[in-house]
């Protein structure tokens, strides 16, 4: 087997982001984030997958805090990294993380963004429909596609937003809902 599970839940992760790294259409020095930052945000978002504790029914104190500070980081890769733990439903306080969700929604950065409605629809509550709804109206790709990255074709407002996104001017946007709706030839 060439992924353990364990494996697949760093990569599930770190996928979203990666795509929204690739897509953005922000600023050159936006886009050229140096490869130190990369595997910052890399091994941090391993290190908070491998650790078992944080997947208790009871908020962490000491990981909220934890994703707290970094999602208040002036650092992209750290605040990417805040938003990515988020969206893996971690035993975070849902208030912090539901504050930290809204100011990046509102964020410059399309990358902030977009990894925030994908932590929104993968964490769902917050009105996930409703906020991924209007990602899918961003101007901005990258964004449009972490909103159809985050749904699941498991019911019908997922499969009636997957179907919105098919009519999207970018391909990859496209064919990411075209593939999440089972449209694709295989």
């Amino acid at each position: 087997m060439l992924f353990s599970k364990r494996n697949k839940a760093q990569w599930i992760v770190l996928i979203p982001w990666f795509i929204a790294a690739q897509m953005s259409t922000a600023s050159a020095s936006e886009q050229n984030l140096s490869r130190e930052t990369k595997a910052h945000a890399a091994s941090a978002v391993r290190v908070h997958c491998d650790d078992s504790s944080a997947y208790q029914r009871e908020p962490d104190p000491e990981l909220t805090a934890s994703i707290k500070f970094m999602a208040e980081s002036n650092d992209q890769s750290e605040r990417l990294v805040a938003l990515a733990q988020l969206s893996e439903k971690r035993a975070v306080d849902p208030e912090v993380a539901d504050q930290i969700l809204h100011i990046a929604l509102l964020d410059e950065d399309p990358i902030i963004r977009g990894q925030a409605v994908y932590a929104i629809g993968r964490r769902g509550g917050m009105d996930a429909s409703i906020v991924i709804d209007q990602a899918l109206a961003d101007e901005i790709p990258s964004v449009r596609l972490m909103a159809v990255d985050a749904l699941v074709a498991s019911d019908e407002e997922s499969n009636a937003l997957l179907r919105k996104a098919l009519e999207d001017e970018n391909a990859a946007v496209r064919e990411l809902a075209s593939t999440k709706l089972g449209l694709v030839a295989r």
